[in-house]
């Protein structure tokens, strides 16, 4: 079980990494401004990027460390989702303003100038070396204690840590040499960069899209859940119903189930624990509840 001191860790390192990606942020923004390298403005946006899925991440484990999914049915999806879903549509944008200057650059090449320049590289490559420790650190961390949110942070950071290394490398090139090929090399790692964070935005609003809106799980599922409930038909009186629903890669069940008022207590808790456990097994994404109830007080409330 995850303690508090585990939770801290994470939240911890994911601080960390949102103070870093706000520098990188800034960092980006001045070098922008000051140089006419599109691989710079490129990695604004990726910085950006992990800027704002390490500000939901870390939303999420404050909420979950201060137990304030009590008021929410399925924990920090529905946030997390909706949060994903702004970021990905303001990457959208920026991506179609690097766009539009890309194509210019093609058809109208400048000089990659500026002192700028000097800056983003700067930028990028503390960056690139931080981003390595974090994603290490995590790594670590969500083997001894695995969590889903620790893991998307870990994955994430790795990410931005490769974009750092490869904008750092175009922009070396672009200070040690000055012919008319570095101009090319700035505008393909600005689109390579640009696919990057266009992949990881379309998967953003897509999946977050998609997870706003509640889904019934799959037919092979349900049949799952039907062939748990048949094995342990004998151990409950009724079945009240079945809700169920998917939130990214987790499947939240609910199961309310009818018994005898004269069954003890640990007949009923055993019943809940087999099928919970059962269930659990047989769907690993699956979170599984169990609501025992009195079959008369069932009977009145149908």
């Amino acid at each position: 079980m995850e303690t508090e001191a585990d939770t801290s860790r994470g939240q911890k390192l994911t601080l960390l990494s949102l103070s870093v990606a706000a520098v990188a942020v800034v960092g980006c923004a001045v070098a922008s401004l000051t140089s006419d390298s599109l691989t710079v403005r490129a990695d604004l946006l990726n910085a950006f990027l992990e800027l704002s899925v390490d500000a939901v991440v870390f939303g999420a484990m404050r909420m979950a460390s201060n137990r304030r999914w009590a008021a929410l049915d399925y924990g920090p999806g529905k946030i997390e989702n909706l949060g994903s879903l702004v970021v990905g549509v303001v990457m959208f944008l920026g991506l179609a303003g690097l766009g539009l200057q890309v194509i210019q650059a093609f058809y109208n090449p400048q000089p990659v100038t500026g002192v700028g320049v000097r800056i983003g590289l700067f930028v990028a490559a503390a960056f690139c070396i931080s981003d390595t420790w974090i994603w290490w650190q995590a790594r670590q961390e969500n083997r001894r204690n695995p969590s889903q949110l620790l893991d998307t942070f870990g994955r994430a950071t790795l990410n931005a840590a490769l974009v750092g290394a490869m904008a750092c490398f175009t922009l070396s090139v672009s200070l040690v040499f000055h012919a008319a090929w570095v101009v090319y090399l700035d505008v393909f790692t600005a689109l390579v960069l640009g696919g990057f964070a266009a992949y990881h935005a379309r998967k953003i609003v897509r999946y977050s899209f998609r997870d706003l809106v509640d889904q019934a799980i799959s037919e092979p599922l349900q049949v799952i859940i039907n062939q748990h409930l048949v094995r342990n038909f004998d151990c409950y009186l009724n079945l009240d119903g079945v809700r169920s629903r998917c939130s990214g890669s987790t499947i939240f069940i609910d199961i309310f189930l009818g018994f005898h008022p004269q069954q003890s207590i640990r007949e009923i808790q055993t019943t809940v624990d087999k099928l919970r456990s059962g269930l659990e097994q047989d769907i690993p994404s699956a979170r599984v509840t169990v609501i025992p109830r009195s079959h008369e007080v069932a009977g009145n409330t149908a």
